[in-house]
């Protein structure tokens, strides 16, 4: 399995995640089912976890929208053994 990482100082990584975070939509609460409808608990996903899920996510719908183009089908089908899925993304801080 292939990693893709991303190099970044500490604040720049602090930047990365909080934008992304913001971006999807992240919260540090989820709803708490049992103590609707303003109740909440902790969410079980950090901030670092949530960023890098909705980055595959994301790096994964580009490929894909890449893939799908005419002038891509002959380079597709060429290509189709060796394709894999990003499973993983190191995001590191220095």
């Amino acid at each position: 399995m292939a990693v893709l990482k991303i190099n970044a100082s500490r604040a720049d990584l602090d930047r990365i995640v909080d934008g992304v975070a913001l971006h999807f939509g992240y919260s540090d609460t989820i709803p708490d089912p049992a103590n609707l409808p303003d109740g909440t608990l902790p969410n079980p996903q950090s901030k670092d976890e949530f960023t890098e899920q909705k980055l595959i996510e994301q790096l994964r719908e580009w490929i894909a929208g890449g893939e799908g183009k005419p002038e891509q089908e002959t380079l597709q089908k060429n290509n189709r053994r060796r394709q894999r899925e990003i499973k993983a993304l190191a995001i590191t801080g220095t």
